[in-house]
C-alpha cells in the first residue's frame, strides 16, 4: 500500500472525474492522489499503502507454519514416529473478494461470482498420510508445535494496530461523500441493467455459484464503466496515507514488534530442525 496525503481544497469528485467538483470538504478529508492504489485483476486484491507496515502477512504466516512444523516433527522424532513433510507450494487464503464493497474483477467474477478464487494451504492428505497413524502421538506433537509458536506470537494479536488502521481507513472512506457518489453511480448502473438489482449483500454470498456468476459479473461491468474500483481504491488509499502520517511511529513500533518474534521463530526453527 502507498500514498499521499495533501490537504483539503474543492476537489474533482472521483466519480465525475471531469464534470463536477465537490466542495465543502472537512478539513480532515484527504486529497485523492490517482492511481495509489494499485488493482490486480487476475488475483482481485490491491495493493495499497498501509501494506508497508503490515504484520501477519503471507511471509510472516509461512514462517509461522514452518516453525510449527519444526516444533512437531522434533516431537515426532523423539517418539520414532513418522515426520511431516513442510510443504513447498504453502499458501495463505487470499483476501475474499467479498471485502471489497463491490466486485471490480470481471474475470473473477465469471469464475468465481461474490467468493473469493481457492487458495493453496498445502493440507490434501492420502491414505498413507503419518496422521492416520499412532495418532495420539500425532495430536500430542501438532499441540507442542502449536503451543510453542502461539507463545511466541500471542503478544502481537493483542498489540496489532495495523488492521486498526485498515479497518478505520475503510470505514472513513465508506463514509466519505465521494466513496458514497461512486457507491451511487454503480448501483444505479445496475438497476438500469435490471431494476431489482443493486450492490450485492451478503445473503447473495451463500447462493449457488451458478446464480452468482450472473450477477457478480454484472456487477463487475457497472464497477468498470466508470473506473469506479481505481477510485473507490485511491480514495482509500488517501485514507491510509492520512493514517500513517498521523500514526507512523505507532505503525513501525508494531512492524518491529513482529520482526523481533520473527527472529525468535527463526531461532527455533534453527534450533528444532537440528535436534
Amino acid at each position: 500500500m502507498t500514498f499521499k496525503t495533501r490537504g483539503c481544497h474543492a476537489y474533482v469528485a472521483p466519480a465525475v472525474l471531469v464534470i463536477g467538483f465537490f466542495t465543502g470538504c472537512s478539513a480532515t478529508a484527504p486529497e485523492i492522489t490517482t492511481g495509489r492504489a494499485v488493482l490486480e485483476t487476475e488475483t482481485g486484491l490491491v495493493a495499497l499503502p498501509l501494506d508497508q507496515y503490515q504484520t501477519n502477512g503471507p511471509e510472516y504466516d509461512a514462517l509461522k507454519s514452518r516453525a510449527q512444523y519444526a516444533v512437531t516433527n522434533s516431537c515426532l522424532r523423539a517418539e520414532d514416529a513418522p515426520e511431516f513433510v513442510h510443504p513447498t507450494n504453502w499458501a495463505p487464503e487470499p483476501r475474499p473478494i467479498a471485502w471489497d464493497p463491490f466486485i471490480w474483477s470481471p474475470q473473477l467474477a465469471a469464475q468465481f461470482g461474490f467468493t473469493a478464487p481457492p487458495g493453496n494451504d498445502g493440507a490434501e492428505q492420502t491414505d498413507t498420510d503419518p496422521r492416520s497413524k499412532a495418532r495420539e502421538i500425532v495430536v500430542r506433537c501438532e499441540t507442542t508445535g502449536f503451543d510453542a509458536v502461539s507463545a511466541m506470537t500471542s503478544s502481537l494479536g493483542s498489540e496489532d494496530i495495523f488492521y486498526t488502521y485498515v479497518s478505520d481507513s475503510l470505514a472513513a472512506t465508506k463514509s466519505d461523500p465521494r466513496a458514497q457518489e461512486i457507491l451511487k453511480r454503480v448501483a444505479s448502473c445496475l438497476s438500469g441493467l435490471n431494476p431489482s438489482r443493486a450492490l450485492h449483500t451478503t445473503s447473495e454470498l451463500d447462493l449457488p455459484l451458478a446464480q452468482q456468476i450472473p450477477l457478480a459479473s454484472a456487477e463487475a461491468k457497472c464497477v468498470a464503466e466508470e473506473d469506479s474500483a481505481q477510485k473507490f481504491f485511491d480514495l482509500v488509499a488517501s485514507y491510509q496515507d492520512k493514517a500513517i502520517l498521523e500514526h507512523k511511529t505507532a505503525l513501525e513500533n508494531n512492524l518491529n514488534r513482529q520482526r523481533d518474534v520473527e527472529k525468535q521463530l527463526i531461532a527455533l526453527i534453527t534450533e528444532q530442525e537440528t535436534k
